[in-house]
C-alpha cells in the first residue's frame, strides 16, 4: 500500500480516539458566581477541584493510553467508548478551575495554589 492510503487511514482512526487529558481544553465559564465567595472559600474550592480535575485526568489517560494500544494492536480504538462524555467532565471541571482563580483575582484574594 502506498504511503499516501495510509496516512488518511490512520488520520480516521486516531480521529476516533480518546484525547491525552492534558490536551482536552478547559470549558468557558464565568467566575461571576464565585466572585461572592471569600478568599479562604475559594481556596477550598480551588483544592477540591484540583483533586476531581486529578481523577478525572487519570480516567481520561487511561482511556487515552487504551485507545492509543487498541489502533497499534487491532487498529480500533477500543478504550474510549462513551468517553465523550468523561473529556466533556474533565473540560467542565477545568473551566471551573479557571473560574475559580479568575474570581479570587477579581476580589484581590491571593492566587490559590496551582
Amino acid at each position: 500500500m502506498k504511503l499516501t492510503a495510509i496516512i488518511p487511514i490512520c488520520v480516521v482512526l486516531l480521529a476516533g480516539c480518546a484525547q491525552a487529558p492534558e490536551d482536552v481544553p478547559a470549558e468557558r465559564l464565568s467566575s461571576a458566581p464565585y466572585q461572592a465567595w471569600s478568599c479562604s472559600r475559594l481556596v477550598q474550592e480551588k483544592a477540591s477541584l484540583d483533586t476531581q480535575v486529578a481523577g478525572a485526568s487519570a480516567k481520561q489517560e487511561k482511556a487515552y493510553i487504551g485507545d492509543t494500544l487498541g489502533v497499534l494492536s487491532i487498529g480500533l480504538p477500543t478504550a474510549s467508548r462513551g468517553n465523550q462524555d468523561d473529556a466533556a467532565h474533565l473540560a467542565h471541571l477545568k473551566g471551573q478551575q479557571n473560574a475559580v482563580v479568575t474570581a479570587a483575582a477579581h476580589i484581590g484574594c491571593p492566587a490559590p495554589a496551582a
